[in-house]
């Protein structure tokens, strides 16, 4: 599995629902690997994998480069974003973030533990994702 298989599967998955896009962007370094438009409400969803968990309860990373840690950022601090999310999968796990604040873009940038990525997901998922319940988180307004 890879990035790119986890795209495959966003893709495949889900479009009939609406319409997912790739992005490749050399103009704007950090911007999220999609971008989505499903009932008028656009967004971006970066992707990352990670082959598993770590063994014991050490810190977990996802891979967010410092681009993508700035895209996020300066959205955040502009904009108040309500859909832009980052969906890693973990070994079998899938676990989607709505990356909305300063501290839950910290955690992803820098790492935590397991529990802690658990607790601050949006949603999680064992082997496959519940597809009315990506639909809702990735349509709704948020907090």
């Amino acid at each position: 599995m890879s990035e790119s298989n986890l795209w495959a599967y966003i893709r495949n998955r889900f479009r009939t629902i609406g319409e997912f896009e790739r992005v490749e962007n050399s103009i704007s370094a950090g911007m999220p690997d999609v971008n989505y438009c499903i009932n008028s409400v656009d967004g971006w969803i970066e992707l990352k994998y990670v082959a598993r968990w770590p063994i014991r309860d050490r810190i977990v990373k996802v891979g967010m480069r410092g681009s993508q840690y700035a895209w996020f950022r300066k959205r955040i601090r502009r904009c108040k974003p309500r859909h832009n999310f980052l969906l890693a999968q973990v070994g079998s796990d899938y676990l989607l973030f709505r990356v909305n604040n300063l501290i839950i873009l910290e955690l992803l940038y820098h790492g935590c533990t397991k529990a802690q990525l658990i607790e601050i997901a949006s949603l999680t998922w064992k082997r496959t994702i519940n597809r009315a319940q990506f639909l809702h988180i990735i349509t709704s307004k948020g907090d």
